[in-house]
């Protein structure tokens, strides 16, 4: 049975396709360009990712918006859109931080599931060498006088065996930390079209009703927004498996997996970008009265509070009524 959600949003996308084209591959190339940064250093991409990434995403969905409707974008206007990041309304568009953490959490377990998989598999293959170097480095972690050099030492001994090991356990982790900042992220984008209509000067307000909706259509929407985007993470997971191969049987440089892996995470991303971003605007779409819904009912939630918190008379009673029904009436227009 086809989707009609999905079909709005094909069609939405071939209306203007090279225009969402040229966006999905620049979009993309910036996605490749800052995980690049992880050759370098790792930390570089927590200073890029929030700086530069995630307000050129914003910029990219918001351009996507306006090609959708004919309207012509600039590179002065794209850069506009991405200043337009860092506005009031704007704040937790991705809930980076949030997602940053939950993605991290999912790391975390990673490793250890992962540890414990590659464990049993090179005590397979090596047997009482390979254990015997890990029973050595946890030994030497359990010393208080152990040096940097000492773990270097025993990482780098037997032709780099434990080194190898903790590399395959690390990338191996890469796969669902990335899946699931991509998930995260994406999904929290779909109150973008809605911040986009709001005054900053109501943004405490708006958040408290975009979280109102989540918490009520949260379900729903996750639904439809696997439905329409799975190719994101499959692409993101295929991605990462083509690039760790090629640097497995190509590259052949252990040291430089983890990056490598991460750079593939998003190199195929492009190929999906030029029909997501119109996958996302059909999804607020169906749920965009619901967000207006929430905004009523967050104002209508704050001023009774107010009211039950305060002795109010006659008179300051009617103004609050008054106050309610002007936001009503705003959010119908």
């Amino acid at each position: 049975m086809k989707n009609p959600l999905r079909q709005e949003a094909y069609h939405k996308a071939m209306k203007n396709i090279q225009a969402n084209i040229a966006i999905g591959l620049f979009c993309g190339l910036a996605m490749v360009l800052v995980t690049m940064l992880s050759i370098i250093d790792f930390s570089f991409l927590i200073i890029a990712l929030p700086l530069f990434l995630l307000p050129f995403i914003f910029a990219s969905h918001v351009s996507s918006y306006y090609l959708q409707i004919n309207q012509p974008v600039s590179m002065r206007t794209f850069f506009n859109y991405f200043l337009g990041y860092f506005r009031p309304q704007f704040k937790g568009t991705f809930r980076a931080l949030i997602s940053f953490a939950k993605s991290i959490l999912i790391y975390v377990i990673g490793l250890f599931v992962f540890n414990l998989i590659f464990y049993m598999i090179f005590k397979a293959h090596y047997g009482e060498i390979f254990v015997s170097e890990f029973s050595n480095i946890v030994n030497h972690f359990s010393i208080a006088e152990t040096s940097i050099e000492d773990i270097n030492n025993l990482l780098n001994a037997n032709n780099r065996l434990l080194f190898t090991f903790f590399t395959y356990v690390q990338t191996a982790a890469i796969f669902p930390l990335m899946t699931s900042f991509l998930y995260f992220i994406s999904f929290a984008s779909i109150s973008l079209y809605y911040r986009a209509n709001i005054p900053a000067g109501t943004a405490p307000i708006m958040r408290l009703s975009i979280n109102n909706t989540y918490r009520q259509y949260g379900r729903k929407m996750k639904r439809d927004w696997w439905a329409l985007n799975w190719p994101l993470l499959l692409l993101s997971l295929l991605g990462m498996a083509i690039a760790a191969s090629i640097n497995l049987f190509a590259i052949r440089d252990v040291a430089l997996l983890p990056a490598v892996t991460l750079i593939g995470s998003v190199a195929l991303l492009w190929l999906f970008l030029p029909f997501y971003f119109s996958n996302m605007e059909v999804i607020y779409k169906k749920y965009e009265n619901r967000f207006k819904q929430g905004n009523k009912q967050t104002v209508t939630d704050i001023i009774q509070k107010i009211q039950a918190s305060i002795d109010f008379n006659v008179e300051e009673k009617k103004t609050f009524e008054e106050s309610l029904e002007n936001e009503q009436d705003e959010e119908k227009e």
